[in-house]
């Protein structure tokens, strides 16, 4: 029989999700103590599957989650997801009151999405965080103090608390999206998702908006894009990307290719069904001119990027100019040379190309302190 790992204990929303995605199947569910825990019970092969929550609609992604995909889980693949509503309840000892409880305790995640509701109807009760939501009933239920956990009604069962309020998530449409991992990736079809790790070179303006063009050149409805630190340097991102389609269909093929030859690190996460979720119908034809008009603004504006660049430069070479002339003719003929050449293996006119050098080089002449 198969095994699926999820952060336990029981009575976690984790639990709850692994058991919807086996669904009919026989599957033994496994609690483990962390996500890391998960992440190498599938990779070493003792579980065959592993749940972790991905991200909330209120408090947005699990950065933890995202960490362990880029830089940790190298021999496992996105194999599926799971959509859960969430309902948060506060739960408590019975013949505990609202107006005794002096603490609140819960997994990190639940007390951020609950916030506001407990700071309105539990001004200045103090609110701990707990490994998971289980482990926090499970902490109210051994102490003889007036705490409450915020959890869910099976782990009021489990640990015999009453549930003290029910429902106290800010946000009334509350849902976590979960994914599974596995060894081995699973069918492609209709209504799939696919995620694509990537990285850029941040320094060049433009670079992550000619990358995402690859895909809306083509029509490809992109879902979700999540940067997380590539723990290099300071300054330094890699980015989630989730599309609606999968390898082997042509137009992603041919945007992957692009994806590819755009970016620095690329890597696919998995493909795999999306959860209730139904594909935006795709037109390449009708985004192409928007596309490539996107990008020519992109372009215009690297190129006066360029031009503030050298004119800086500029600036600097006369600096060191002092008593020299500012014009020198014979370097000024080798660069005209210089650009006619590459002009031409670029497949530019080299008269329009040396014709736009000499329309700047007043310009420049100027900033180093010549006569324009």
């Amino acid at each position: 029989m198969e095994t699926i790992a999820y952060l336990g204990p029981e009575g976690t929303h984790s639990e709850e999700a692994a058991s919807r995605w086996a669904g009919d199947r026989p599957m033994l569910l496994r609690p483990l103590r962390s996500l890391v825990e998960v992440v190498g019970a599938v990779e070493g092969g003792s579980v065959d599957w592993g749940l972790l929550p991905a991200e909330n609609s209120g408090e947005g992604s699990l950065g933890l989650t995202l960490d362990l995909l880029a830089h940790q889980a190298d021999r496992v693949q996105i194999c599926g997801e799971v959509v859960l509503r969430i309902r948060h309840h506060l739960l408590a000892r019975p013949g505990v009151s609202r107006e005794r409880v002096t603490r609140i305790i819960s997994h990190s995640q639940a007390l951020a999405q609950c916030r506001e509701h407990l700071a309105r109807d539990f001004p200045g009760v103090e609110l701990v965080e707990s490994t998971s939501t289980a482990e926090a009933a499970r902490a109210v239920a051994q102490t003889g103090r007036p705490w409450a956990a915020v959890g869910t009604r099976k782990a009021a069962r489990l640990h015999g608390l009453s549930v003290l309020a029910e429902d106290v998530a800010d946000l009334k449409e509350n849902a976590t999206r979960f994914l599974v991992i596995g060894r081995r990736g699973c069918r492609t079809g209709p209504g799939d998702k696919t995620t694509v790790l990537v990285a850029v070179d941040g320094r060049r303006p433009g670079s992550l908006y000619r990358l995402l063009g690859e895909f809306a050149r083509r029509g490809i409805n992109l879902t979700r894009i999540e940067s997380r630190p590539a723990k290099t340097r300071l300054g330094e991102y890699i980015f989630f990307i989730d599309l609606e389609g999968h390898p082997g269909e042509p137009e992603v093929d041919e945007a992957l290719a692009g994806v590819r030859a755009r970016s620095s690190f690329c890597k696919i996460l998995g493909s795999y069904p999306a959860d209730g979720a139904s594909q935006t119908p795709r037109d390449p034809v009708s985004s192409d001119l928007e596309t490539i008009r996107a990008e020519i603004d992109v372009t215009d504006s690297q190129i006066v990027a360029l031009l503030a660049e050298r004119a800086e430069l500029a600036r600097r070479a006369g600096k060191f100019k002092d008593g020299r002339p500012v014009r020198d003719p014979e370097r000024e003929a080798e660069i005209k040379e210089r650009l006619r050449a590459l002009a031409v293996r670029k497949g530019l006119d080299a008269d329009i190309v040396t014709g736009v050098y000499e329309l700047l080089l007043p310009y420049f002449v100027e900033l180093q302190g010549g006569p324009g």
